[in-house]
């Protein structure tokens, strides 16, 4: 029988080292695999912020260490710190186990870290604390003894950078589920169960870099996973196992697995960790059955792609929990994330507070104070999220202090990207993107969403240079108190947001939404462009607060009969108005009654080339060169598929918006349907560039003939060069062909000016008819304004 030696290593406060044996062969033994346990020379814990995060509460509580993490602020999450001391360790382990005592009350997640940063029991506090980098969790089950944390991958490579004093950092991720600390013995304890170092010498098993497959039906824990033959079994076995760059995990297709995904490693640039299906079939599918938090987690690991899964998180009644947490813990940058083809769904999560909007399908965070910390390359692209609560999709971070002129912490992401994803049934918001440089959310559906609280379908909030592109908003659910229940929002303390070539409509409570944000928040320089805006409830564009420098420009505006009361544009106080905002080129088109405009006492406001064309308008703007005219939409009342319902928001043959807008600074090269801008010099105006023939391809001859203005405001000018001799014949046709004015004009010398005047003609559209004899010389639209 082999026999295990014990050694345990008391470390005094001088550096010297006290051994006590547990058997006679200690020595000399190290290749018979003796157990070596070392104890603490520091241990303390502290408070993460607020007013307990100054004190050193290794000097004010010795003899107890605590770990909870709370929702609600950070001012009661506790986390413990342990330091030992090495000495001379030389030697590789196939065994490294950091052990803690306590008494646990509640089933929660705890993670260990390490952190190579100096401090003492007697000085650290919450303000000073050290950053840590993730090695590993442990799910707690009720009850008292040791709890370990497998820390052999971390120790063998501290050991061989010739580390002699080692720290780790322990902290509770429960959240919502943590309601008590759990306590946990000092060194100083009475109990004489001090936190623990084991250490078993030895040669580590060789990792084999590969696929690991998984079957719940045939296969076995105790197989390689090295072929579907050969697969592994249980998530259990997955999450005990530390992957390496290159390997990827394989679930079968068609397979279910109740319980947590949250494998261990990272992998490298070229050589990410993939995680993924195998076989033909419908995707696998892992339930956390609300018995997690989370049912899939990732925590400081980069390199990682996941795809081709479904996850879910249904428990017996609502609480806060997520279908995939994707964590960074002061760790510098994150970097690799991507997630494609996963259905996200069922996940019953909180309503309650402002907290919640942190908890639903998939969330990625960042959280600590320590080192700046930021996702770098995150893509989440061609996923289904469905029925969760309360948020479909969201980013945040703790590195979020900034003010309008000066960023403080401010540590955004960057290269972050969502695209290709559809969202349907969510609680409230369905994707949230916060601290983030430059992130691109495009080709993404957000449908049926703040089905159970407050919530516009998306927004970005904190970033600078969002932008939102080729999205679609609809049905967005108006619940009776609602704030928000509308397509798209640039939230506040934002800067160069971008909203352009969307398709936002039949919302409950507006199209999109500008905010400033009250107080000292901020919003600047948000552009909203050649977006269709149709059928949305109660209001269209909704600025609030302090938003400064908004450019809303050649967008398409529709409410169709039905909807009445429509506030076209609504800037509304939040502390403050909203000041410079710009609307150019835009269509506003009303078919029911009560539209109107409500700018409150916000300031700088400009209106230039605008149509305005509705049965009434109250508190209509001043715009010096508006048009009151039919913008003659195609067929703005048509349903079908999204290519088809934005093709019938253009403008026909004859619409006044052709050619009659202004050039605005900045502006695209194309329109939402990719037509070139301008498509015959002048930009039009509204979301749709007309592209169809114009009057010059219709001159049959080849006569010069210029008219201008157009529009027109008191004459118009018509000047006719190369002309047969003979009678010419100039002819004004309502859109449905009606003559409306006719003059003829003996022309004996093939040139002529003819001027009309306003007063023949009622302002409108006209088509304009230039001919003689048997030919047609022009044949364009005029305005009469």
């Amino acid at each position: 029988m082999k026999r295990t030696t014990y050694l345990r290593v008391y470390t005094l406060a001088s550096g010297k080292f006290i051994f006590i044996l547990a058997a006679l062969y200690f020595l000399g033994t190290q290749h018979g695999h003796a157990q070596v346990q070392f104890t603490p020379t520091d241990d303390c814990y502290i408070y993460a912020s607020g007013p307990k995060a100054a004190d050193p509460y290794g000097l004010i509580d010795p003899d107890t260490l605590k770990t909870r993490k709370s929702v609600s602020s950070d001012q009661f999450t506790r986390e413990t710190y342990v330091k030992f001391n090495l000495g001379n360790l030389d030697t590789t382990y196939i065994s490294a186990k950091v052990k803690l005592y306590g008494i646990v009350a509640e089933a929660k997640k705890v993670q260990v870290f390490y952190t190579d940063t100096a401090w003492s029991e007697l000085t650290l506090t919450g303000n000073t604390r050290p950053p840590g980098t993730y090695i590993n969790d442990l799910l707690l089950v009720a009850g008292e003894g040791y709890y370990s944390w497998d820390v052999t991958n971390y120790m063998n490579s501290a050991l061989a950078r010739g580390k002699k004093e080692i720290a780790f950092i322990f902290k509770d991720v429960a959240g919502a589920a943590s309601t008590l600390d759990t306590r946990w013995h000092s060194k100083e304890n009475a109990s004489g169960n001090p936190p623990l170092l084991e250490l078993i010498p030895g040669q580590p098993a060789i990792h084999r870099i590969g696929a690991y497959y998984v079957d719940d039906l045939l296969g076995n824990d105790n197989n390689s996973g090295a072929s579907p033959q050969l697969a592994l079994k249980s998530l259990e076995k997955i999450d005990s196992l530390y992957f390496e760059a290159g390997d990827s995990i394989l679930f079968r297709s068609g397979g279910t697995w109740q319980g947590q995904l949250s494998f261990k490693g990272s992998g490298k640039t070229g050589k990410p960790i993939i995680v993924a299906k195998y076989g033909s079939g419908t995707n696998p599918r892992i339930e956390g059955m609300g018995l997690f938090q989370n049912t899939v987690q990732l925590t400081n690991q980069k390199y990682i792609e996941i795809q081709d899964l479904s996850i879910s998180n249904l428990g017996t009644a609502v609480d806060f929990r997520r279908g995939i947490y994707i964590q960074g813990d002061d760790m510098g940058a994150v970097t690799h994330i991507f997630l494609r083809r996963l259905e996200v769904s069922d996940v019953n999560g909180s309503m309650d507070g402002d907290v919640s909007k942190n908890n639903g399908g998939i969330i990625f965070e960042i959280t600590g104070s320590g080192t700046p910390t930021f996702f770098d390359t995150l893509v989440m692209e061609n996923c289904y999220i469905h029925d969760v609560d309360r948020t479909g999709t969201a980013i945040l971070s703790s590195w979020d202090t900034r003010t309008s002129t000066t960023d403080g912490d401010w540590t955004p992401s960057k290269n972050v990207i969502f695209r290709n994803n559809t969202f349907e049934n969510t609680g409230a918001n369905a994707l949230i993107v916060r601290v983030s440089f430059r992130p691109l959310i495009e080709h993404n559906l957000f449908t049926h969403c703040s089905t159970k609280g407050s919530g516009n379908a998306s927004f970005s909030f904190n970033t600078n240079y969002a932008t939102w592109q080729y999205n679609e908003a609809c049905l967005t659910v108006y619940n009776s108190g609602d704030e928000d229940a509308g397509g798209f929002d640039s939230d506040y303390n934002s800067k160069f947001t971008t909203i352009q070539y969307n398709f936002s409509h039949d919302n409950g409570y507006g199209a999109l939404l500008v905010t400033g944000g009250p107080g000292n928040a901020f919003n600047d320089g948000t552009v909203i462009r050649y977006n269709v805006l149709a059928n949305n409830g109660d209001h269209v564009i909704r600025t609030s607060g302090g938003a400064t420098n908004t450019s809303i420009y050649n967008n398409t505006v529709y409410c169709r009969v039905g909807l009445s009361n429509i506030s076209l544009a609504w800037h509304k106080s939040w502390e403050g108005y909203s000041s410079n905002t710009k609307y150019y080129n835009n269509i506003f088109q009303v078919m029911g009654p009560g539209a109107n405009f409500d700018l409150g006492s916000s300031t700088g406001n400009l209106f230039d080339y605008n149509i305005f064309f509705s049965p009434s308008i109250t508190n209509e703007p001043a715009d010096a060169h508006k048009l009151s005219l039919n913008p003659l939409l195609i067929a703005p009342d048509s349903i079908g598929s999204l290519s088809d319902s934005i093709s019938s928001y253009g403008i026909r043959k004859f619409s006044p918006a052709i050619n009659s807008g202004m050039s605005v600074p900045g502006s695209p090269m194309f329109d939402i349907q990719g037509n070139a801008v301008p498509t015959y010099g002048i930009p039009d105006r509204g979301a749709i560039e007309y592209t169809g023939p114009t009057a010059i391809e219709e001159n049959e001859s080849l006569s010069k003939i210029d008219v201008h203005p157009n529009p027109a405001h008191d004459f118009l000018f018509i000047n006719l060069k190369m002309l047969p001799k003979g009678e010419t014949e100039i002819g004004f046709y309502s859109s449905e062909g009606r003559l409306c004015y006719i003059e003829k004009i003996e022309n004996n010398t093939g040139e002529a000016r003819i001027n009309i005047a306003k007063a023949k003609l009622k302002p409108g559209i006209y088509i304009l008819k230039v001919s003689s004899k048997d030919s047609v010389h022009l044949n364009t639209q005029v305005i009469i304004d």
